[in-house]
């Protein structure tokens, strides 16, 4: 279980840096010869998506509302600074993509931590009723 945590915590992180990179950048494809073709729509979409999924399963006790309008705040934040970039410019649709993908992300990410939960609960309910002598034996050498 620690192992799962420590692994999301990393995920997000790498994603949050990702996303940064991707929203601030004047051209995030320049080491590229050949530019991505990146659509014009969805791109927001998914990166949000990402971003609010693998941050609400990275807390150790979420917030959906917390988290979603956290996201929301941020979403706005990039778009009014990509204003002032250079190549980038502030657009109404890219900040409705920035919300639908945070709420989509959040909700998906409130019922993966329902089945983890059931999952977990399943599990130590198993293991805390099975009896000793159940239980596997000691190898000795």
């Amino acid at each position: 279980m620690k192992f799962l945590r420590s692994f999301v915590f990393y995920v997000t992180i790498f994603i949050w840096g990702c996303t940064l990179y991707l929203l601030f950048s004047p051209d995030p494809f320049f080491w590229m010869d050949k530019h991505p073709s990146v659509p014009s729509r969805g791109a927001h979409l998914i990166l949000f998506f990402a971003l609010a999924f693998s941050t609400y399963c990275a807390q150790r006790r979420p917030r959906f509302f917390l988290t979603f309008f956290l996201l929301v705040a941020f979403g706005l934040a990039s778009e009014l600074i990509q204003y002032f970039v250079p190549h980038r410019s502030f657009e109404w649709l890219d900040l409705l993509e920035d919300v639908i993908g945070s709420a989509l992300g959040v909700c998906l990410g409130f019922l993966a931590m329902i089945v983890v939960r059931k999952i977990l609960a399943c599990y130590r309910s198993f293991f805390s009723r099975r009896e000793p002598s159940q239980a596997a034996p000691d190898i000795e050498s």
